[in-house]
């Protein structure tokens, strides 16, 4: 596979999520346009941290089209890795989606730990900040031992 430059890959037109772009109403630090709180929480640590993302593009495999929350061009290996944020995992309808579309993801080889981060929420335990630095410094910032 030809080696990208994360920072050329970032800035690449891509096919984003054309359902419901009225949903996007928060913002990261750094402005980009998402559709929660804990997406902009997520966004913000990838942006900190100057790690090359998109938000809800393309993935397409085999028949089936998806638009995970967070598509990561990897700046230490240049591997794509998907970040898929659950956050409202205590609605049963919602954990059953959420639990189909893993399921998908499993059977077409994207897995976590891997090549997929997910994260969880309920309204009793939110997604924090402090936690999702906690996940960037332990899968895309080897060297974390260097980063404050």
């Amino acid at each position: 596979m030809e080696a990208r430059n994360p920072s050329k890959w970032a800035g690449e037109p891509y096919e984003k999520n054309p359902i419901n772009p009225e949903g996007l109403t928060c913002r990261s630090e750094y402005g980009l346009s998402v559709r929660s709180k804990s997406e902009s929480i997520i966004a913000s640590q990838l942006e900190r941290y100057n790690i090359p993302f998109r938000y809800e593009a393309l993935l397409q495999l085999e028949d089936q089209i998806y638009y995970p929350d967070f598509t990561i061009l990897n700046p230490q290996d240049n591997q794509v890795i998907y970040w898929e944020h659950f956050g409202m995992v205590d609605d049963p309808e919602y954990a059953r989606q959420m639990d189909n579309k893993l399921a998908e993801y499993r059977k077409r080889g994207i897995l976590q730990g891997k090549n997929l981060i997910a994260t969880y929420e309920t309204r009793a335990h939110p997604l924090s900040a402090q936690n999702v630095r906690r996940i960037i410094k332990a899968f895309l910032l080897p060297d974390s031992n260097q980063v404050a």
